[in-house]
């Protein structure tokens, strides 16, 4: 063994193959001018972990922004449709369907699907002799766009349809149902996408973006 040998690293004088001043173990080989391998080794793990740390915090910080941009999107929907439960009783009979009050359907955004409110408002009071009136069409507010999904949010829209109408959702015997051509996800469940969604009895929101799909889909392969 080298009679002085020195740290290859902070340049002490090793004693015992170990440098007193930064701790670094050598061999003969390492003294000898060798790499040392344990502390090759030793920086390859702390550069491991602190890439590793590095990532999670990365990761722990995206997570929580978006948890906190979702809170604070979300805040203005009504304790109504946060505490919503879907029906689970059982279904009524046709003949047990007695209607009362007055239906309103209005559409939402812009619409060029092959549907029109008003042959649909005819269709049930020909059918049902329900009162059905169709309001004048709504540009849908920019709020209930959801950028990171690219879909509307149905509660927001629901909201939007009572903000533009406070009379008619104050009335017990009203009834707004909102028609949209465009996506939309319900922001209480985890579906990837929603046809429609209901509150209180007395409102809903219906897209047939998924549905007209499906209708297209089934049309070209000679299902319709």
């Amino acid at each position: 063994m080298n009679s002085s040998p020195f740290c290859l690293h902070c340049g002490s004088q090793i004693v015992s193959g170990v440098c007193p001043r930064c701790g670094t173990y050598h061999t003969l080989a390492s003294e000898n001018g060798a790499k040392p391998k344990g502390s090759r080794a030793l920086r390859i793990l702390l550069v491991t972990g602190a890439v590793y740390l590095a990532a999670s915090a990365a990761l722990l910080v995206f997570v929580g922004q978006r948890m906190m941009r979702n809170v604070a999107r979300f805040s203005n929907i009504h304790s109504w449709a946060r505490t919503y439960k879907p029906h689970t009783g059982p279904v009524a009979r046709l003949d047990e369907l007695k209607g009362n009050g007055r239906i309103y359907l209005v559409q939402l955004g812009e619409h060029k699907a092959p549907y029109s409110l008003d042959d649909f408002a005819q269709w049930l009071h020909s059918k049902y002799a329900l009162d059905v009136q169709v309001l004048p069409a709504l540009a849908i507010d920019q709020s209930a766009w959801d950028s990171e999904r690219k879909q509307y949010v149905a509660e927001l829209l629901n909201g939007q349809i009572k903000r533009e109408h406070p009379d008619l959702s104050a009335d017990p015997n009203t009834y707004l149902v909102g028609f949209t051509d465009a996506d939309m996800y319900s922001a209480l469940n985890i579906w990837k996408f929603t046809f429609t969604q209901r509150y209180e009895s007395r409102f809903a929101v219906i897209s047939t973006k998924e549905e007209m799909q499906w209708y297209n889909w089934a049309r070209a392969k000679g299902g319709c």
